[in-house]
């Protein structure tokens, strides 16, 4: 996505993203991937973002045979990972792209964030039904994401049915 790691308090706003973020870690510290950030470990704020790209992520097993462990991804439509006692705020914001991981037992996905064991609030938060199974995981989130067809959560239909600030930020083309 647009970050890597956040080790310093972050505050990303108004962005977009738009491409196809593949998970191909085989370490612990490479299983996280978001469409705007894979892994957080510091306080943190996300206002006003977009993901329409698709993230993919499938378990990884280590090809030793005499110490095997299995590698599970934790990816997310925004955000991939939480930290434990890490303040993050999401608000305003929208995952229209998918998330697809290959063994969902395993993996710890969801629609705007992936896993969390930090103190997550989400305000205003919405995604599309179609992109993910889960909407929010993880015991630590505070707030609810809002699921709606694509009908109504892109172009005209975000413009009515959700709660984002359209003369401020948010914007409806011709097109759409």
């Amino acid at each position: 996505g647009l970050v890597g790691r956040s080790t310093k308090d972050i505050k990303i706003t108004n962005c977009w993203f738009d491409g196809r973020l593949t998970h191909t870690g085989n370490s612990l510290s490479d299983r996280r991937c978001g469409g705007l950030v894979g892994f957080v470990i510091s306080n943190g704020i996300i206002n006003n973002c977009l993901n329409t790209g698709l993230i993919e992520a499938s378990k990884y097993t280590t090809p030793n045979p005499n110490n095997q462990s299995i590698i599970v991804p934790l990816a997310g439509g925004l955000v991939g990972n939480v930290y434990k006692d890490v303040s993050f705020t999401i608000s305003d914001s929208i995952n229209i792209g998918n998330i697809k991981v290959n063994d969902v037992a395993t993996a710890g996905f969801g629609s705007v964030i992936g896993f969390s064991d930090g103190k997550v609030s989400i305000k205003n938060t919405y995604a599309l039904n179609e992109s993910c199974k889960f909407h929010a995981v993880s015991n630590s989130i505070g707030g609810e994401v809002a699921a709606f067809d694509k009908s109504k959560l892109k172009g005209y239909g975000a413009y009515q049915w959700t709660l984002l600030d359209f003369d401020k930020y948010w914007a409806v083309t011709m097109a759409d």
